[in-house]
């Protein structure tokens, strides 16, 4: 098999690994629109398990990059699907690497797309989040340390207001 080949091999199964990230994320977006804790959880454990899968693979296809490089009489420096594809001399190889590393950056970038939508969602949970806790320490007086077990809260409570707190 040639590296070419064997490169277009490896980067088709990061690409399933992506495909997979990619359906997390998007589970991980219904978790939030449902404020689903559990399911957050379980796909953040999801999505570190894919990602440790895509960094595993990643070292093989960077020691790949280089071979070809070397093979190929590529350019020194940081090697490229993109730039080995100009190098290779089998033309099918070539469209192959060049198809592959197209589908590979179009899910990225929806990866990326999604990533941003569940930032606002987080940002937007956050916020809701603050406000519900700014509202409630407003209703209380003072800290826990104002009541007494079974005794009324009178000082620090806002008129109108009766809290009874027993610990």
């Amino acid at each position: 098999m040639s590296l070419a080949n064997e490169l277009v091999g490896l980067l088709e199964l990061e690409h399933d690994l992506y495909l997979r990230l990619s359906s997390v994320i998007e589970d991980e977006n219904e978790a939030l629109r449902r404020w689903d804790v559990a399911g957050l959880d379980a796909m953040a454990r999801e999505k570190e398990a894919v990602g440790a899968e895509i960094t595993a693979g990643g070292g093989e296809i960077r020691s790949l990059l280089v071979r070809m490089a070397a093979e190929n009489g590529a350019a020194a420096g940081e090697p490229t699907v993109g730039a080995l594809a100009k190098t290779e001399k089998n033309p099918d190889d070539a469209r192959r690497l060049l198809e592959t590393r197209e589908k590979l950056l179009a899910t990225s970038a929806r990866i990326a797309e999604l990533n941003g939508a569940n930032r606002s969602l987080v940002v937007n949970a956050l916020g809701v989040t603050r406000r519900c806790i700014k509202h409630v320490n407003s209703l209380g007086g003072g800290s826990a340390e104002t009541y007494l077990p079974g005794r009324m809260a009178d000082e620090k409570v806002r008129p109108g207001l009766l809290l009874r707190r027993s610990y």
